[in-house]
């Protein structure tokens, strides 16, 4: 079920992304299209605007840059479909390094930080999610990092922290996919609280009130009917009925 949540990030960040054509949004809100981009050191950018004719953008100079999706995170959708976050790793440290500063920080940064937590590797897991903050310009993407990150302090016991980074967060929330992750982040917290009548809360918010397909709403059908048996609830049932209709589990 993580794997498959894990490859769902990608899947929904390349369709969202799908737009071919590579563009700078300078800093007087200027859209400038090009042929092709690339990174280059000290946040600088280089558009080519037309073939063999190139302008460099310095990190002051523009809001916003964008390149069409790597091919190489098709290889690495593989490779965590297969559940070999250590195949899958590197071709995303490839990926951020080329598109980190062109439109991918965010989403690839979630994803890489879910491969580390996958191979208990927090610190890296941390790493990878300030990383992300650092080019991502995203409000929504941002906080999706953020919680992300209050995930990597529950998964690592700092249980004080993951709590103070999840209310900064609250305030500040428009889409599904953003609500139902701090959702379920929130769920984790409590749970590792010992609140676990408080966790299945949080996560049948997330269950009842958002439509099925969201990436993390079998995610909490799942953890629901975990907590349900761990009380001797005999609710759980229906849970896992409702699981097994809509997911096959």
């Amino acid at each position: 079920m993580i794997s498959r949540a894990l490859v769902l990030l990608l899947f929904v960040a390349l369709a969202a992304q799908a737009q071919r054509t590579p563009y700078v949004i300078d800093s007087r809100n200027a859209t400038i299209k090009g042929v092709s981009i690339k990174a280059e050191p000290g946040g600088k950018v280089k558009l080519e605007v037309e073939p063999g004719s190139w302008r460099t953008f310095s990190a002051s100079q523009f809001k916003y840059a964008y390149s069409p999706p790597p091919k190489s995170l098709r290889d690495a959708q593989t490779a965590m479909r297969a559940r070999d976050w250590k195949k899958a790793l590197p071709i995303l440290d490839a990926a951020f390094k080329s598109h980190g500063q062109l439109g991918w920080a965010g989403s690839i940064a979630r994803v890489r930080a879910k491969c580390h937590l996958e191979l208990g590797q927090t610190a890296e897991a941390k790493v990878a999610v300030a990383e992300g903050l650092r080019y991502e310009k995203s409000r929504e993407k941002k906080n999706q990092l953020k919680i992300m990150q209050a995930e990597i302090e529950v998964a690592g016991g700092d249980l004080a922290k993951a709590e103070k980074t999840i209310a900064n967060l609250q305030a500040s929330l428009d889409d599904p996919l953003t609500a139902t992750t701090l959702l379920n982040v929130r769920g984790k917290l409590l749970a590792a609280k010992g609140l676990k009548k408080d966790a299945v809360l949080e996560y049948l918010k997330t269950a009842l009130v958002f439509k099925p397909g969201n990436d993390n709403h079998e995610e909490a059908l799942t953890q629901i009917v975990a907590l349900l048996k761990d009380l001797k609830d005999n609710r759980h049932t229906d849970f896992q009925a409702m699981l097994k209709q809509q997911y096959g589990n």
